[in-house]
């Protein structure tokens, strides 16, 4: 986890605050965190990139989906289930019907 916090420094130190390529290390790290159970860590990264990627991405961007989708998995694995249901219902509004498997099994 180390190198993806250096690569993040790195970035957020030549890279406009906007920039594309810091959702991929905030996401990384998102993604890292969660799987250590470290959750409202990931959350957090998830959220940094949730706010890049609204600014430079349509709604219905497959990339923000899957954002989107990993955030509603993460407050479901720490049982808020209200806020998942939300995510994983916007998600499913703006997704085509053969990637609803996998958001029902969430619902």
């Amino acid at each position: 986890m180390n190198y993806f916090q250096q690569a993040l420094q790195i970035r957020l130190k030549s890279l406009p605050s906007d920039h594309h390529d810091l959702t991929s290390s905030n996401v990384n790290l998102g993604r890292i965190n969660s799987k250590l159970n470290q959750y409202h860590k990931a959350l957090e990264y998830f959220q940094v990139s949730l706010t890049i990627m609204s600014i430079i991405f349509k709604e219905d961007d497959q990339n923000l989906e899957l954002l989107y989708f990993n955030i509603g998995c993460t407050y479901f694995i720490i049982e808020n289930y209200q806020k998942a249901l939300r995510i994983q219902l916007k998600v499913m509004d703006s997704t085509k019907k053969d990637k609803l498997t996998i958001t029902y099994k969430y619902i």
